[in-house]
């Protein structure tokens, strides 16, 4: 998520969402296993990594795709955004407009964009979506309760129509979606000023039923694989809050939209084999089960997805990523890991 603060600084949160579950069997070896799984179980080998996530069944041939990123419409984007205030909209720069009610549009490279309306100071706030924070808590909040002001299925909708007025079919996509009421959001509220104290004089005076919100992360995917691709250097969608499109929506309507990059893919007439994801598993635990220290690896996300180098011509191919925490006397730290789905090697993208 971005945060704009008076003119253009951006600061990076980050949000991971993970079910912890945790098996072992009685042979020699400690196999911390996924618990259940559309296909079956995957484990990982060592006493100090474990696998807390579920692993799903790989085809053992997948299509090669081509991707065409979308161009984004700035006149349609502002009056998508800004709506009947669009007459008050004045451009900072080239890269930045501001309406006079301090709702705020960032155009970012490779067709991505980002909005923050008047409130989003007190959402930022609120939601706190780093997992290493003692603060987090995206997991106390719901992901199947329903607001009063729309359902879950409605705000999807209603979201996927409102970037289809700027031109953007996202096609098939995977979703997370929290329900955010305003008495939690209320209780998780916490302002600081430069100095890192407590800032009484930024909190909001009243919340009520109009501040209810979704946080909406949104993926694309083809073929029915997820499509991850790098943003500001880093390889976004493992976590909710690098997810391709993150969204947060109220009855007002938007208090925040991003947007890295959207594609439009198509098949090409290849198609490539795919390792078992056991085979890339026993490399990791081969990896990090024998390191001699106190570290502990937690992997809370394991996938077959389509990479897109938007950096080499939106080139597309098929990519393990692995991505797990690790723990140690220093705190705790993000590591991720990607290897060639088809070939198995380790890559560094």
């Amino acid at each position: 998520m971005f945060k704009i603060k008076k003119k253009i600084t951006l600061l990076a949160t980050t949000c991971c969402i993970a079910t912890m579950i945790v098996g072992c069997n009685n042979s020699g070896i400690t196999n911390n296993e996924t618990s259940t799984n559309s296909s079956k179980q995957y484990y990982v080998s060592g006493d100090n990594i474990s696998l807390d996530t579920t692993v799903e069944k790989v085809p053992n041939k997948v299509k090669l795709i081509k991707a065409k990123r979308k161009e984004i419409n700035t006149i349609k984007l502002k009056k998508l955004l800004f709506g009947k205030n669009s007459s008050n909209v004045k451009k900072i720069d080239e890269e930045y407009y501001e309406d006079n009610l301090k709702n705020a549009l960032y155009l970012q490279r490779y067709g991505g964009f980002f909005y923050t309306s008047k409130n989003y100071d007190y959402y930022d706030s609120s939601i706190h979506t780093d997992i290493r924070d003692e603060n987090y808590n995206m997991n106390k909040f719901s992901t199947t309760k329903e607001l009063e002001f729309m359902t879950r299925e409605e705000v999807i909708k209603w979201l996927k129509s409102k970037l289809e007025k700027i031109d953007i079919n996202l096609g098939d996509i995977e979703y997370n979606c929290y329900s955010m009421e305003h008495n939690q959001l209320k209780k998780y509220e916490e302002h600081y000023d430069k100095d890192d104290n407590i800032d009484k004089s930024s909190y909001k005076s009243k919340w009520d039923k109009e501040d209810d919100c979704y946080y909406i992360s949104i993926r694309q995917k083809v073929n029915g694989i997820v499509e991850y691709h790098k943003f500001g250097g880093e390889l976004r969608n493992y976590e909710d809050s690098k997810a391709s499109i993150v969204a947060i929506v109220s009855k007002r309507g938007f208090e925040y939209i991003e947007m890295t990059s959207a594609f439009d893919f198509d098949n090409v007439d290849k198609t490539v084999s795919i390792k078992d994801p056991q085979d890339i598993l026993d490399n990791v635990s081969k990896q990090y089960s024998n390191i001699v220290g106190e570290e502990k690896y937690n992997i809370l996300s394991f996938k077959l997805c389509y990479f897109t180098n938007i950096e080499n011509k939106d080139e597309v191919i098929p990519i393990y990523e692995c991505y797990m925490l690790e723990k140690n006397k220093n705190g705790i730290s993000r590591l991720q890991l990607f290897f060639d789905a088809s070939t198995g090697e380790a890559l560094e993208l």
